[in-house]
C-alpha cells in the first residue's frame, strides 16, 4: 500500500470514529429508606413476631467516571460508579423495642 493510499485511509477512519470523551461527574441526593424488622423473637421463651419499620431519608453522594464514544448520531457511554449515604437509625418493635442501625457496607 502506498503512502498516500495510508492516508487518506486514516483520514476516512478519523472522520468517522473519534477519540473517546473522558469525563468525571458527582452525584448528591436523597436515599428514601426502610428497614423492616421480620421474623420471630425467641428471646422471652415463647415465639413473639418482631414488628414494625424505622424508615428515614438519608443524604446520598458520590461520583462517577467514564467515556463517551461518539457515533453517528448518537454516544455510547461507559460508565463506573461510587456512592455511599447516611446511616439509617431506629427503632423496631417485637418483646421490646429494639434499635436498629443500618449502613452500607
Amino acid at each position: 500500500m502506498a503512502a498516500a493510499e495510508t492516508v487518506d485511509a486514516l483520514e476516512m477512519l478519523g472522520s468517522a470514529f473519534r477519540a473517546p470523551q473522558f469525563y468525571v461527574s458527582g452525584i448528591v441526593g436523597a436515599s428514601f429508606a426502610t428497614l423492616s424488622s421480620g421474623g420471630t423473637n425467641t428471646a422471652s421463651g415463647t415465639a413473639v413476631p418482631n414488628t414494625g419499620a424505622a424508615s428515614a431519608d438519608l443524604f446520598t453522594a458520590g461520583g462517577a467516571f467514564g467515556a463517551a464514544f461518539e457515533r453517528s448520531h448518537w454516544l455510547l457511554r461507559a460508565e463506573v460508579e461510587g456512592r455511599g449515604r447516611d446511616r439509617l437509625l431506629g427503632e423496631t418493635a417485637g418483646v421490646e423495642p429494639f434499635a436498629v442501625e443500618a449502613a452500607d457496607g
